[in-house]
Parts: structure tokens; sequence; C-alpha cells
């Protein structure tokens, strides 16, 4: 029979979900420049229990895709279809085996928490039944090695990892069979909540047309998730616009589902400004993209893995700054998580993306890991350090003679 100690061990995670509401902010650079939001600030400006971290998931980190038991998972057949640029998640960045090299990094920064994903196919190879030991015993050893480091585990169960047995089965989540298999009621009396994907929207033009169609996008966007666990059902203009093609909720199921999360994530990657775009309503053939009678708008920068990554320290500066602001206008945000710890396999780009604040050598055998400027700006502010705006356009004029100790006073 197999121990029980690394099962106790791996709920141990409650430890850092104590918080009664949690915004977690998993920010990535994506062409957003400097945006309004309090100039000068340091950690000490923050509540005291709140949280500052960064993350990766499962399969854009740990790599191992074939060893001690775990089974394929949705994004191993998607990467391998070549859908991302013919990269895969084979090794990514060896987290599996590089873990503790990795937290003591975590470590050294000056992180309060990492947030991980757990692999369910590595967990639970056919994603039901019995439990793997060996995967078992890495996320057991895992976060112990976190805890022991001073760093709050934060857990996504589910990181858009189906494993493929139940996506051959199923057809995945689209099918509600699904959810009676594999779904529990929590049996450990923690914190569980749902981050949800958004982007800041803005409409494109000071037209009621624009603004209707942004608050459109932010009901296809937010609303689409938030709505049924808010309000127990969805926005007015998804049932309008979607008809009977958007499933209704039983009086039960509306009940069952109005206020269901102990705490909402918010996941921004970008900025996006909104045009008008209700004519697509008038097509014969009608989707997700239609419904939302919206054109949206993103600019994107160049890939940039130097080292020097001065936008991102801009970006980091500018969100930070601007959740500061939010809390002072008595926003009850718990935490700042930025995506993502090191350049990782990303879902839909592959390689093609740095998003991370270490660099990892694609070209080394054995994937050192590098930190960029961003690394050295967020742990200075983590341990301290007051950050200003104006370090930051210093930096941007000339980046080659600006050191990190420039942003800081």
């Amino acid at each position: 029979m197999m121990k029980l100690e690394p099962y106790l061990s791996l709920m141990s995670i409650n430890i850092a979900l104590k918080l009664t509401l949690l915004l977690l902010l998993f920010l990535n650079f994506v062409a957003v420049r400097l945006v309004l939001s309090a100039d000068e600030y340091n950690r000490h400006d923050f509540p005291t229990d709140f949280v500052f971290g960064s993350g990766t998931s499962a399969y854009q980190w740990e790599g191992a895709v074939s060893e001690d038991g775990r089974t394929p998972n949705i994004w191993d057949t998607y990467a391998h279809a070549g859908f991302a640029h013919g990269d895969t998640g084979d090794i990514a960045c060896d987290g599996y085996h590089k873990y503790k090299e990795d937290v003591k990094l975590m470590m050294e920064t000056g992180l309060d928490a990492y947030r991980l994903s757990i692999s369910w196919s590595r967990l639970i190879p056919n994603g039901r039944g019995p439990i793997n030991p060996k995967g078992l015993q890495f996320y057991n050893n895992l976060i112990n090695e976190l805890i022991s480091n001073g760093i709050q585990p934060h857990v996504t169960l589910h990181n858009f990892d189906l494993p493929q047995a139940l996506e051959d089965e199923y057809g995945g989540w689209v099918n509600p069979k699904i959810i009676g298999e594999v779904i529990l009621q929590d049996k450990q009396h923690g914190f569980i909540g749902i981050a949800v994907y958004s982007s800041g929207l803005i409409p494109a033009n000071d037209t009621d047309e624009d603004r209707a169609a942004t608050q459109r996008a932010r009901d296809f966007f937010i609303g689409w998730i938030l709505g049924p666990l808010v309000h127990g059902d969805y926005p007015i203009s998804m049932k309008t616009n979607a008809g009977a093609r958007i499933p209704t909720f039983s009086d039960r199921e509306s009940a069952q589902l109005k206020g269901s999360c102990d705490f909402i994530g918010m996941i921004f990657y970008n900025n996006l400004n909104v045009a008008d775009n209700s004519v697509a309503l008038k097509r014969n053939l009608r989707d997700y993209g239609t419904d939302m009678a919206a054109q949206l708008i993103c600019q994107r920068t160049q890939r940039n893995s130097s080292l020097q990554d001065v936008t991102r320290v801009e970006y980091l500066h500018g969100y930070i700054g601007a959740v500061l602001d939010s809390i002072r206008d008595g926003s009850n945000i718990k935490g700042y998580f930025a995506w993502s710890f090191m350049d990782v396999f990303e879902l839909l780009d592959g390689y093609n993306a740095s998003f991370g604040l270490y660099y990892v050598d694609r070209d080394d055998p054995k994937l050192k890991r590098y930190p960029k400027l961003s690394a050295e700006w967020y742990g200075n502010f983590l341990k301290g350090g007051k950050t200003s705006v104006v370090g930051a356009i210093e930096l941007e004029k000339d980046p080659s003679s600006v050191s990190v100790g420039h942003l800081f006073q």
C-alpha cells in the first residue's frame, strides 16, 4: 500500500491558500508601455499580507514528458502536431530535474510565493483511478522545497492540460459527463478560485458605438466566466447575441454557481483597443467572435530575449504601481504574480516568446538560467528598494549605460 505521508504533505498547500480574496495578476510583456500609476513606491507601501510572486505551469516548465509514469495530455498532442512552430514541451525548462536550482533562484529573487500547476496526467495517468506514486512524490518534493525556502506554493489544479485519455473518451469539457467522472467536492476546506483571462479593453474611438463594443468585449471575455459565478447567469449581451446557442441554467444550477468561488484571479497579457463591428451580427454563420461584434486591435512588439529587457522593467513598474493605486482606491487585491519566472514553452507560441524574468539558454545542454534586468529590478523591489518612473525613463533613453541601481533610490 502506498504511504500516505506524501499525500498529506501535498495538502500542506493550504498554507498558501488562506486568502479570502486573491487577485492573481499573471502579467506578461506584450507591447504595453508605461501605464498611468503611482510614480514612486516601494514594497512597504503595500499591505503587510500582500503576496508577491511569479509562476510557471507544468507543461511549460517541467519537461520529462515520458518519465516516471506520466502520460500525454492535450498539449503534447497539440505541440507534436506542429502548431507551436514545431516546438514542444518535451524538455521545456527541465524543471522536473532542476526544481531545486529554480527554487533557489526564487528564494534569491525574494519571491513570497510561486504559482505552479499540477500535471493531471503525471499525477493520475489515466485521468481517473490510481495515483502515480512517482508523480505524487515529485510534487511533494517540489512543495516541500518551496516551503523550506520560505516560499508559499500557490497551486493551479487545471491549466488547460486535460489528459489525452479523457479528451479521447469525452471530447473535453464540452461534454458534461466528464464532470461527474472526475470532479469531487473539495475535502480539504481550503480556498478554491478561478483565474480568468482578460485584457485592458479601451474604446478605439470616443463614440457610443465603440464604448458599447468595449462593454460587449468585457462581457465576452470576463462576464462569460464570472457572470455565472457572481450573478448566476451569463451577461445579457451574450444571451441576446448568441440566442439559443448559449446554454441556459436552471434555478438550481444558477443558485449552485452563484458565489461558488472563494477568490478571483485575473490574467492580463496586454491592452486592446476595441471598435464596433455590429455588422458581423448580420452574417449567417455565427460564432463567439461574430457574436461579440467587436474588432480587437493590438500592437505587438518584436521578440526580445535580451538580458537588458528595458521595456519589461517599465511594464512591471507601471502595472505594480497601478495595483497599488487600485488598493488605495479600495480594491481588495491580495497578490501579484509576474508571468513568467523564466522563459518557458508558451502554449501558443513555443519558444518564440520570451516572457521570463530569467533567460534560459536553449543552446546549453544544461539549460542554464541567466537573470534579466527585470529579475534584478523585481528582486530589488521585493527587498525594499524604492522604484521611480524617473529611473525607468532614464533606462529607456540609454539602456546600455543604466544598471538596475539607477531605478531605485
